[in-house]
């Protein structure tokens, strides 16, 4: 209906559209206005009726789990006259197409914004992320905000969700495309010293040095060209977060955005070094993960001494803004270290990206040194629903391990949210979580004291690190607090994969056969075997 019917009016349209503007120009101001005019009156019915259609649906098959996409609309759900009888394939059907009409929703709302000015994309938004929200594994919603994100001028924004919109178990087809021409594009302009970008969101404008040069830089990365000044344009890329993150310029959002993308090219990157027989990118992702991890812990340590000396009686106010607002970030590179830890701890020595390494391990044991000291977690409350960035991250590839690859979410619309300060200690108490099983791993080169101390440990000495007592809060021999033991963190065994028989370090070099064969097993492991994944479902392992 939607192909050989409305889509296909909507063509016609632009196509009238073009030849009207070609043909008058500006000289029929009343009659453009005219046509403008029945566009919308048919953008308005059309979405009026898939919107009752998606009432329909739900309604007729009783799903009660769908029932939060109907409470969005604020529309109501009437009961059948006699009860439905269907099975589980006609249930992913209705599930299948209250997405895709949601998609279609957000389309239309695009559509409609066209010969508007200014523009309103919040209704395209909302569809986008409700479709986003229903099934987490498809990329389409992703794709489909991208599209917005290039008619705002965000190139931040398009690349987030262009990379989202790749890393799914159903990536958008066109999504690796539309990223390619993206970067070149950025690559070109800055080449040939195009006038400056001008930022419409007001958060990226504050932080707009610092976006060209995250963009540029993983520009450069994934079109695997001109590495020359990578180290230079890497330096200054982080020396720009840090002040940005001091100076409270750099939003939640925007920090989140950039460390997803991070993550995601770096998954990406792995993908690419199987098909093409080479690393070069992937080694340029993993080196960024691993300075921006330490940068973001060393602009966050400093935020914990002063909590130290500004401790009050409420745990939750003892973080300043600057500290809260990198929370998600230094979780979601929490979730990151607990997967990529194999590739990181098998690297060759006396290498420049060992040094980095080493310097991450330090930096984190101080971390979490800092955090245990300041933070009692002996009355953290438990959550009913997820904290944003564990939700946001439902059927993001690089997280499956941890989340399921076809995780959802839809019970956590209606659930109350905890004040701030509770999501604050609780995002500490994963953090400090997520510290604990990485000590209690021989590989890795962390390790906690009777007294709770963690030290980093060089080729299995014990190096000093800060001197700071801690409570109970990462005793490893402790027993687990309720929060903490509701939490469940799926162990893959990453190791023999990544390494295999001959622990081969995949990375510094990437040349070689047996490097390559390293590399492979390491992308079997991080993004799954080559042959297609089974169709059953995974079970949700999300922290809750």
């Amino acid at each position: 209906m939607w192909l050989t019917a409305h889509h296909r009016i909507i063509e016609v349209y632009r196509k009238n559209l073009t030849h009207f503007q070609e043909q008058y120009g500006r000289k029929r101001p009343v009659e453009l206005r005219k046509l403008q005019d029945r566009f919308v009156g048919f953008i308005k019915q059309t979405t009026r009726f898939y919107r009752s259609f998606v009432q329909r649906l739900i309604s007729h098959f009783q799903i009660t789990e769908l029932n939060w996409v109907v409470a969005k609309f604020h529309l109501s759900i009437s009961k059948p006259d006699s009860i439905i009888q269907y099975d589980s394939s006609t249930r992913q059907q209705v599930i299948r197409s209250c997405h895709r009409i949601l998609v279609i929703l957000g389309d239309l709302s695009r559509y409609r914004e066209a010969p508007a000015n200014p523009k309103n994309w919040g209704p395209a938004t909302g569809y986008y992320s409700l479709a986003k929200k229903l099934i987490p594994s498809s990329g389409t919603p992703h794709n489909q905000l991208a599209v917005i994100a290039i008619n705002e001028g965000s190139n931040l924004s398009s690349t987030y969700h262009l990379y989202r919109a790749m890393s799914v178990a159903e990536p958008f087809p066109q999504a690796s495309e539309n990223l390619e021409k993206g970067f070149r594009k950025a690559l070109k302009a800055y080449k040939t010293q195009a006038p400056a970008q001008v930022f419409t969101r007001k958060e990226e404008h504050a932080v707009k040095e610092l976006i060209s040069l995250f963009v540029r830089l993983h520009a450069k990365c994934f079109t695997a060209r001109d590495f020359s000044d990578y180290e230079s344009l890497e330096s200054e890329m982080l020396t720009q977060l840090a002040q940005d993150l001091k100076d409270r310029n750099l939003s939640n959002g925007i920090l989140t955005k950039m460390v997803l993308i991070n993550i995601a090219a770096q998954f990406i990157a792995a993908q690419k070094a199987f098909r093409a027989n080479g690393g070069h990118s992937f080694m340029s992702f993993l080196r960024l993960n691993v300075a921006t991890f330490t940068t973001l812990h060393q602009v966050f340590q400093p935020e914990l001494e002063r909590a130290v000396g500004e401790r009050t009686s409420n745990d939750g106010e003892n973080l300043s803004a600057i500290g809260r607002r990198m929370l998600p970030s230094l979780r979601l590179y929490s979730t990151w270290l607990q997967v990529n830890h194999p590739v990181l701890v098998n690297q060759q020595p006396a290498t420049a990206i060992s040094v980095l390494i080493k310097q991450l391990w330090q930096t984190y044991a101080n971390t979490l040194s800092l955090l245990a000291a300041t933070f009692s977690m002996e009355n953290v409350p438990t959550l009913d629903y997820l904290l944003e960035e564990d939700d946001d991250t439902l059927g993001f590839l690089p997280f499956a391990q941890v989340n399921g690859a076809t995780a959802v979410n839809w019970k956590d619309e209606e659930s109350v949210r905890a004040h701030p300060n509770e999501e604050a200690l609780a995002r500490i108490c994963f953090l400090l979580e997520d510290g604990k099983q990485l000590c209690l791993k021989e590989d890795v080169p962390i390790t906690a004291s009777s007294d709770g101390t963690i030290t980093y440990k060089e080729d299995g000495i014990l190096t000093s690190t800060p001197s700071i007592g801690m409570n109970s809060s990462l005793n490893i021999t402790g027993s687990e607090s309720a929060f903490i033991s509701a939490k469940k963190i799926s162990e893959g065994s990453l190791a023999e994969s990544v390494l295999g028989q001959g622990g081969a370090s995949i990375v510094d070099s990437v040349t070689g056969s047996e490097t390559m064969h390293a590399l492979n097993r390491m992308v079997d492991s991080l993004v799954g075997p080559r042959e297609e994944d089974s169709d059953e479902e995974v079970v949700f392992k999300k922290r809750r």
